[in-house]
């Protein structure tokens, strides 16, 4: 937004890194005492680094996601395969059951229309750009 881009699913990437580093660090990865001073230290990516309490894989996968150029940012499926979030997600899935028989109620509470369109016509619409599909010849 800064360097007046348009927004797509790198700028979320970006916004999930200062979201995580807030959650580690407990105030945000980007100060300034003015907007211009702010603006700078987005547009560098100066942030201080997160306590050392932490593991160096999260320290990576926050730098990874506040990458000023969001072509050396990761993507969704790129998170999901870094060794901080696996490590994570299987102690979570070990320690919580999530998916065992004491959460077979709130699963349960969930309802989902037989037709799927009747869901998609009740969410907002995707403010991504759809890409561009080659049209067909007419029979």
């Amino acid at each position: 937004m800064w360097q007046d881009k348009p927004y797509d699913k790198s700028s979320d990437i970006w916004s999930l890194g200062a979201v995580l580093y807030e959650m580690v660090v407990l105030s945000p990865p980007f100060t300034a005492k003015d907007m211009k001073g702010l603006y700078n230290r987005v547009i560098k990516g100066v942030y201080p680094p997160i306590p050392k309490t932490y593991t160096n894989d999260l320290a990576t996968m926050i730098g990874s996601l506040l990458k000023v150029d969001p072509k050396k940012r990761p993507s969704a499926e790129q998170i999901l395969h870094m060794p901080v979030f696996i490590a994570k997600y299987n102690e979570h899935m070990r320690s919580s059951g999530v998916f065992g028989e004491e959460n077979k109620e709130l699963i349960g509470t969930i309802k989902v229309p037989k037709n799927l369109s009747l869901l998609t016509e009740r969410l907002p619409a995707s403010q991504y750009e759809q890409p561009q599909t080659e049209e067909r010849p007419s029979k």
